[in-house]
């Protein structure tokens, strides 16, 4: 179920807000991993590695402007991570007055419904007619309890 999990999350995305609730370095919001791994070293060298994103920037007119701030000057191989951090950034921005939420890629408009998270797993998991998925759907339990069995079947 491990690869069900993983397309899953994939299907979730943040819409970065004004940014009080995500953490810059640990929190997975750029990407497929966190920047602190991506980006070992300019982490290290960051002044917080544990802000939320709204400490690396500042608000003109309106407007995001991501600030790196380092605890000294970067030698030169640092200062190209560095770079590529912001390259990567710039297409990311804050939104004022707007808070930090999830959004259901499979469907934006709709957003997260039971239908599409069945459509996600029946596609990705478990082949048509296993035993295991059609079986799932028969159990005679609360939802809740059927979604653990389906966990702890993987």
């Amino acid at each position: 179920m491990e690869q069900c999990g993983s397309n899953f999350e994939g299907c979730l995305e943040w819409t970065l807000g004004n940014g009080n609730n995500i953490l810059f370095w640990d929190d997975v919001w750029l990407g497929s991993e966190a920047l602190k791994s991506r980006f070992a070293r300019v982490c290290y060298l960051s002044i917080s590695n544990d802000a939320c994103l709204n400490f690396f920037g500042e608000w003109a007119s309106d407007s995001w402007n991501w600030i790196l701030k380092c605890r000294r000057g970067l030698f030169y191989w640092e200062k190209a991570q560095e770079f590529q951090l912001m390259q990567d950034l710039q297409g990311s921005r804050l939104v004022l007055g707007k808070e930090v939420s999830w959004v259901w890629k499979d469907d934006a408009n709709l957003g997260y419904s039971i239908s599409s998270a069945y459509s996600i797993l029946r596609k990705s998991c478990i082949s048509e007619g296993s035993p295991l998925f059609e079986g799932f759907w028969k159990i005679k339990a609360l939802p809740s309890a059927s979604l653990y069995c389906l966990e702890g079947a993987g």
